[in-house]
């Protein structure tokens, strides 16, 4: 059987080992919360012009579909 001071001992170290693991996840969750960021939202570009690459299909005005390859476009310009 246990003698009072025994008990005493157990009770006081289950104490202060919770008081530890509060502490520690205390610790943790405000060295989380230092990398936490809202996400960026990309800025989109407003005209086409501003795109620098396009390639792929769309729906023309005749409501036909297209392909367009804007970097290959450029290239045929230029030359």
């Amino acid at each position: 059987m246990k003698t009072k001071e025994e008990i005493i001992r157990e009770k006081i170290s289950g104490a202060a080992f919770l008081d530890i693991i509060t502490d520690i996840e205390e610790a943790m969750e405000e060295y989380a919360n230092q990398f936490k960021m809202e996400p960026k939202q990309p800025k989109l570009p407003k005209r086409w012009e501003d795109l620098k690459y396009i390639k792929g299909y769309y729906m023309s005005l005749t409501s036909g579909v297209s392909f367009l390859d804007k970097e290959e476009d450029e290239e045929l310009e230029a030359a």
